[in-house]
């Protein structure tokens, strides 16, 4: 299981079981949201949306518009809130 830590620059990888800590990744500042796709690992903060491989547990991409927040993932399209404009955005698959 992932979490976003706000107010930092990093998610962690957690056992969802015990709740110990399996390490931390470097992400922008502040990442709020955190969701899963079946293959990456989707996390936004106020600067954007990075993609995380599992596999490799590295920052994969980085996709703009600023200000997004919330995720959603439909079993096809990830989908991401942006605060800045009020409106839902469909992101591109990898």
């Amino acid at each position: 299981m992932w979490i976003a830590n706000y107010g930092s620059t990093s998610v962690s990888r957690i056992t969802a079981s015990t709740g110990s800590s399996q390490g931390a990744i470097a992400v922008a500042a502040n990442p709020d949201d955190v969701a899963y796709d079946g293959t990456n690992i989707w996390v936004t903060s106020p600067t954007g949306t990075q993609i995380i491989s599992p596999t490799t547990v590295t920052v994969t991409s980085q996709f703009l518009p600023t200000g997004t927040q919330g995720l959603a993932f439909d079993g096809t399209n990830m989908w991401v809130t942006r605060n800045s404009s009020n409106t839902v955005a469909k992101l591109l698959p990898l």
